[in-house]
């Protein structure tokens, strides 16, 4: 486990837990500055681009709330960010720098700060 923390986290500049639930085929390009919370969990087929945080929200007393579900077969642009209680849904295209903070449905395309679909 500490080499894998190792490996990952310092040489790679990936923060992907090894309790993270992550599906098949993972594919992650530039991975630089990747942040993923714990308790996200990633479908199969997902592309993930450098610069990209997947997390929480803060609650108001300060703990961890709940983290994004991303389905199958999505891509996620660059220097993306990803928060709170909601479900990327199958197929979707989030463009680089877009912020997402609502549920995204199926095989939509998404972007800009906040995202919005086009």
């Amino acid at each position: 486990m500490i080499s894998y923390r190792i490996i990952v986290e310092y040489i790679f500049c990936i923060e992907l837990r090894a309790s993270t639930i992550v599906g098949k085929n993972l594919k992650v390009e530039h991975g630089y500055a990747l942040v993923i919370n714990d308790n996200v969990i990633i479908g199969d087929n997902v592309h993930l681009r450098h610069c990209t945080t997947i997390g929480c929200k803060k609650m108001s007393d300060g703990s961890q709330g709940p983290s994004p579900v991303i389905e199958d077969n999505v891509e996620i642009g660059a220097q993306s960010v990803i928060l709170g209680e909601i479900t990327i849904s199958e197929g979707v295209k989030i463009g680089a720098g877009s912020i997402v903070i609502h549920d995204i449905p199926p095989y939509s395309v998404v972007v800009s700060s906040p995202a919005h679909i086009i």
